[in-house]
């Protein structure tokens, strides 16, 4: 079976803590690991940030920045309280096909939990 090729978007959403950062740093870390994900994209505020086509590269970022990034109680890449509904999963869809974006991470407590649910389910 052929896996994948394509970027990776990672993005946060909820509060700003440490913890989420982790998470963040942990996804740039271990996507770099695969040849088929071929860059790395972190959008800004959440789901937000696909939606508006907000974001950063992170392939290149060092991994002395990355774990800076992870040890601040923050929200490196911005966050969002957003929840997606059918119009709004629509238009994450409709960016990811624009940027080939096959594989998204989205860091952070219950509600990104659930929105994660939210895009699965659509």
């Amino acid at each position: 079976m052929s896996r994948l090729r394509g970027r990776v978007v990672i993005a946060q959403g909820g509060g700003p803590t440490a913890v989420i950062n982790q998470s963040l740093v942990g996804a740039v870390l271990e996507s770099r690991k695969f040849p088929e994900m071929t860059d790395v994209w972190g959008a800004l505020h959440g789901v937000r940030g696909i939606v508006n086509e907000d974001f950063i590269d992170l392939t290149e970022c060092t991994t002395q920045n990355l774990l800076d990034v992870g040890a601040t109680p923050s929200s490196g890449l911005l966050s969002t309280r957003d929840k997606p509904d059918a119009d709004y999963c629509k238009k994450i869809f409709e960016t990811c096909r624009a940027h080939d974006v096959r594989y998204f991470f989205y860091c952070g407590g219950n509600d990104s939990a659930d929105s994660c649910r939210i895009v699965y389910e659509e």
